[in-house]
């Protein structure tokens, strides 16, 4: 369990700050378009950000990006 959880929090550094932020908000349900208005950038930006964490983490939608994210939390607790 323990290499699991070394290997998945070092995919996750491999996130920029603002990734992981956006990361996080996708992850918990948000939009594009919500992420961008709370994060006062352009919905374009929020998608781009969207499509470059789904590359680095290796995941093809939310319900992965989520249940990693969840999976991370309880590995970190």
């Amino acid at each position: 369990m323990l290499i699991v959880a070394l290997k998945a929090l070092s995919v996750l550094e491999t996130l920029s700050p603002r990734e992981t932020v956006v990361a996080r908000l996708f992850g918990a349900g948000m939009s594009a378009k919500e992420i961008a208005q709370q994060m006062h950038i352009s919905h374009h930006t929020a998608r781009n950000f969207v499509q470059r964490i789904y590359k680095k983490l290796n995941v093809n939608d939310k319900a992965a990006l989520a249940v990693m994210l969840a999976d991370l939390s309880k590995m970190t607790r």
